[in-house]
C-alpha cells in the first residue's frame, strides 16, 4: 500500500515502522530517526542501514519480546531543538565580559602599557603646588590644585539635576551645563569688576612706529629693546620705530617685534597702573602671543623667550619658503559651506595640478561668521574663485609668508623641540590658556613643552579661549576688565564679536 502525500517520494511503505518524518525542506530527502538524530539523504542503503532496518523490523514483530518505545510527535522534537539552541546562547553570553561603563570600555580596548598609565596617573592624582602665587586668593588656589578633569564635576558646579534625567526638560537644562565652557574657566570669589584679564596679540598686528610712546620717559622698556637685539644680532627697536614696513612684515622679524613690544607694554602697564597686573587672574596670547603671555605668567624667562621665538621664526621662514602657500580670512554665513569648499580645493589640487597632499584646513578660530583658513595657494585661489558656489560672503588674503598653523609647518619642529630643551620651564603664577587645546596650561613643564610642540602645527583656537574667559550665565552682569597688551586693537574687535558685554570692560594701552 503507497504512502500519500507529499511525503509519498521520500519514504517507502516498509520504512513507516521504524522512521517518523519530522521535517521536508524543498529539494531534499533530509529525515530524522526515532533517536532524533538527524540523518543523511534518503537513497541507497548502506550495509549500516539495511542492519539498522532489519533490527526495527524485529523489534516490530509480535514475537519481539522487547516493546516498543513510543514515538514522539514532531513539535516535540522541535521545541525541545529550539531549547537547546537557546541555551547554548545563553552560555556564550555569559561568558563575555560586563563592560560597567563607556570609560571602561574604552580602558578594555586599549594596550596594557596605556592602561597601567592611567591608572597610575589616577592613583596619583594631579596636585600643582601655586602656593608661591601671590596673586591669586585662596579659593583659586584651592582650584588650580583640583584634578582638571574633575573640574566639571567640582560642589557647585552641576545643575540641580540628576545625572541621568528623568524628564526632557531635566535633560535640557543638564546638557546646557555640560556643554558650557565656563566649567573650565577660573572663577575667583571676588568680584569680577574688580579682577583684569590680559591678552596679547599675535603676528599681523605689527605697524612701523610702535614701541615709540612705551620708551618715552620708561628707561625699562628701552632696556627689553636692547637685550633682544643683543640676541637677534640687528637693532630690533630701530625696526620698530623705522621700518620699513616690508621688512617688519617679514616672519624673521615680525614675531620677535610683536612679543618684545607686547612685554614691554607689560612694564609701562606695570609703572602706570600697578593694580592691573596685581589683580590679575588670567591672561592667553594669539599665535605668538602665547609665548607672550607665558613670559608674563613667568613660565619662561625673557631672554630664553627671545632666543625660542628666534629658532621659532626662523623655522617657519625656512617652512614657508619650501612651498608656496598663505593664509585667507573667510566671512561666512549660516549657509556657508567652509568644509565642502576646502575639500573641493584640495581634489582639484589633486587632479588638475598634480599636488601630493594638498594642505587647506582651517588655521585660525576667529569669531562664529570668520574663519582664517591657510594652505596651498592653488587651493587658496581655487577658493576665491568660486566663494559664491560654497555660501562664502567674502575673502581676504593676510599679510604672511605661509600657511601657519598647519602641517605645512612640519619642518620648523625639529628645530623647535631642540630649543625646547634647553629652556627652564616654571609654574605659572596664574592661568595661561592654550592655544591648541583652548583649556589653561597644566603645572607641569613637560605639558607646557608638549602643548608647545603643537602649537606650531595647530589651529588657534582663539574663539573657543574667548568663550572659556568670559562665559557666564544670563543673569551675571559682571565681567572683568580686559587689557590688550601689544600693537594694534585686533583682540578687541574679536571679543566684540564674540562676547559684546565683556567688550564693555575692555582697555587697550596704546604703544
Amino acid at each position: 500500500m503507497a504512502v500519500r502525500g507529499i511525503f509519498s517520494r521520500l519514504v517507502s511503505p516498509r520504512d513507516r515502522n521504524w522512521l517518523h518524518v519530522l521535517k521536508k525542506t524543498t529539494g531534499s530527502n533530509r529525515f530524522y530517526t526515532e533517536d532524533g538524530r538527524r540523518d543523511g539523504y534518503h537513497g541507497d542503503k548502506s550495509a549500516e542501514d539495511k542492519n539498522v532496518e532489519s533490527k526495527a523490523e524485529d523489534s516490530a514483530s509480535p514475537s519481539s519480546s522487547l516493546a516498543k518505545p513510543p514515538t514522539p510527535s514532531p513539535s516535540e522534537y522541535v521545541s525541545s531543538r529550539k531549547l537547546k539552541r537557546q541555551e547554548k546562547i545563553l552560555e556564550k553570553s555569559k561568558k563575555k565580559p560586563k563592560l560597567q561603563s563607556e570609560e571602561y570600555f574604552h580602558d578594555f580596548v586599549k594596550d596594557k602599557k596605556t592602561r597601567r598609565k592611567k591608572e597610575k596617573t589616577r592613583q596619583q592624582g594631579h596636585s600643582p603646588s601655586f602656593e608661591g602665587s601671590s596673586n591669586m586668593d585662596s579659593a583659586l588656589k584651592e582650584f588650580l590644585k583640583t584634578d582638571p578633569k574633575a573640574i566639571s564635576r567640582r560642589p557647585g558646579s552641576e545643575p540641580n539635576v540628576a545625572e541621568q534625567p528623568e524628564f526632557p526638560s531635566d535633560k535640557e537644562e543638564y546638557m546646557k551645563w555640560y556643554q558650557s565652557q565656563e566649567r573650565f574657566a577660573v572663577r575667583p570669589s571676588v568680584d569680577p569688576e574688580t579682577t583684569s584679564i590680559l591678552l596679547f596679540p599675535g603676528q599681523g598686528s605689527q605697524f612701523v612706529g610702535m614701541g615709540k610712546k612705551l620708551i618715552d620717559g620708561h628707561q625699562r622698556c628701552r632696556e627689553m629693546y636692547e637685550i633682544a637685539s643683543s640676541i637677534l644680532g640687528y637693532d630690533l627697536l630701530k625696526l620698530c620705530l623705522e621700518g620699513p614696513q616690508s621688512e617688519l612684515d617679514r616672519t624673521v622679524v615680525c614675531q620677535p617685534a610683536v612679543m618684545v613690544t607686547s612685554l614691554a607694554a607689560v612694564e609701562w602697564l606695570q609703572e602706570e597702573n600697578p593694580e592691573v597686573i596685581e589683580k590679575c587672574i588670567s591672561t592667553a596670547g594669539f599665535s605668538v602671543g602665547e609665548l607672550s603671555a607665558l613670559v608674563f605668567a613667568g613660565v619662561i624667562d625673557f631672554e630664553d623667550a627671545v632666543k625660542l621665538i628666534k629658532v621659532r621664526a626662523e623655522g617657519m621662514q625656512a617652512a614657508s619658503e619650501e612651498t608656496p602657500s598663505g593664509m585667507m580670512s573667510v566671512f561666512c554665513t549660516h549657509r556657508t559651506k567652509l568644509g565642502l569648499a576646502m575639500q573641493v580645493a584640495k581634489e582639484v589640487c589633486k587632479q588638475k595640478h598634480d599636488l601630493y597632499g594638498p594642505v587647506c584646513q582651517i588655521a585660525n578660530y576667529l569669531y562664529p561668521d570668520c574663519k582664517v583658513i591657510a594652505g596651498h595657494d592653488m587651493a587658496l585661489s581655487f577658493i576665491e574663485n568660486n566663494m559664491k558656489d560654497f555660501g562664502i560672503r567674502r575673502t581676504k588674503r593676510l599679510p604672511v609668508s605661509g600657511a601657519f598653523h598647519t602641517p605645512l609647518m612640519e619642518s620648523s619642529v625639529p628645530s623647535f623641540v631642540e630649543a625646547l630643551k634647553n629652556l627652564e620651564i616654571r609654574e605659572p603664577l596664574f592661568p595661561v590658556y592654550s592655544n591648541v587645546k583652548a583649556r589653561m596650561y597644566l603645572n607641569s613643564p613637560k605639558g607646557v613643552k608638549k602643548l608647545l610642540k603643537k602649537h606650531l602645527t595647530s589651529a588657534v583656537k582663539w574663539e573657543q579661549i574667548l568663550h572659556v574667559l568670559y562665559s557666564r550665565d544670563k543673569s551675571t552682569a559682571k565681567f572683568p576688565h580686559t587689557y590688550e597688551l601689544g600693537p594694534g586693537k585686533q583682540l578687541g574687535t574679536l571679543l566684540r564679536m564674540v562676547n559684546l558685554k565683556a567688550h564693555a570692560n575692555y582697555h587697550s594701552v596704546d604703544v
